[in-house]
């Protein structure tokens, strides 16, 4: 009987070659093109919606990934702007997926981000925003409110942030490993070769420096209204749960599968087209939202491709 070989067993090199190469299919999602954006530009919050909603795509996708929710926000009421931010056609994933947005160094992306969201608060003067984001896009909301302007952000609204740090499902310990670290090490050597495939992603893994950062101290920032969700079927932000979650008070965090019950299935690509998940966003925008989780909606394959990897 064939016994099967572990990443241990197959030498660093190789080890890390197989990690590569992993990130390049999960992080492209079989580099389908991103459709136009809808145009939301020149809108002003009504009454009842005071706060200008700004939604942040993730890795590999572009602000066309909020396709659903805006028009969920639209028949609502919402003032929304959507950047696509992060594009870079030097970037190792551009290369599979020309356009796409989120593959920009995280610097760069979060000066860009920073930049927008001036640009709404001016065109719609309102001093505060409400910031949704997803994966990489919720792991810049909570440095740009930490760090950048806090007083600019009324909610913040985070779809499996890698707040704490993705571990990749575990291939990001083993890299560091295998490569001569130990399992709190830097994991500056697996930092620089994730770094050569997808240059955001490094500073989003337990060592890179966005998360040091950001976790030095408490996540949240008093007067802001955080909420944040997760997926116990998530492979990419990980460990679920654990790498998002805001332990600290006057945090929401909550499972998809508290809304649905354990044995829905809610994957990481597509999370912001999912439309469970699209409900908890409205009801977390607006509590007086009661509208009853669409837990039997089907889901569109489609979606996943559509949305890069989050």
């Amino acid at each position: 009987m064939r016994r099967r070989r572990t990443l241990f067993q197959i030498g660093p090199i190789a080890a890390l070659h197989a990690i590569l190469g992993v990130l390049v299919v999960c992080s492209t999602v079989l580099a389908a093109p991103a459709a136009a954006r809808p145009s939301v530009n020149g809108c002003h919050p009504a009454p009842e919606h005071p706060h200008p909603v700004v939604l942040v795509h993730g890795t590999t996708a572009t602000a066309a990934s909020w396709s659903k929710a805006f028009t969920q926000l639209l028949a609502r009421g919402y003032c929304i702007y959507a950047p696509t931010y992060g594009v870079d056609p030097l970037a190792a994933l551009s290369m599979l997926r020309p356009g796409t947005g989120g593959v920009g160094p995280a610097d760069r992306s979060l000066a860009e981000l920073a930049e927008f969201i001036s640009l709404v608060r001016l065109a719609t003067d309102e001093p505060t925003v409400d910031l949704v984001g997803v994966s990489q896009g919720a792991g810049l909301i909570e440095y740009y409110t930490k760090f950048i302007d806090p007083k600019a952000v009324h909610a913040a609204i985070l779809l499996a942030p890698p707040t704490y740090g993705s571990t990749l499902d575990g291939l990001y310990t083993v890299a560091n490993l295998l490569s001569g670290g130990s399992a709190g090490s830097s994991g500056r050597p697996v930092n620089a070769a994730v770094h050569l495939v997808c240059r955001p992603c490094s500073a989003m893994t337990p060592s890179g420096w966005l998360v040091r950062r950001l976790t030095d101290g408490p996540v949240a920032v008093p007067g802001v209204r955080y909420a944040v969700l997760a997926t116990r079927n998530d492979l990419l932000v990980t460990p679920p749960g654990k790498a998002s979650f805001i332990r600290e008070p006057g945090v929401t965090n909550q499972w998809v599968q508290d809304l649905c019950g354990e044995n829905y299935v809610a994957l990481h690509p597509g999370l912001e087209m999912n439309p469970v998940v699209i409900e908890w966003v409205l009801r977390q925008l607006d509590p007086r939202e009661s509208a009853p989780y669409p837990c039997t909606a089907p889901i569109n394959p489609l979606d996943v491709l559509d949305s890069g990897s989050g």
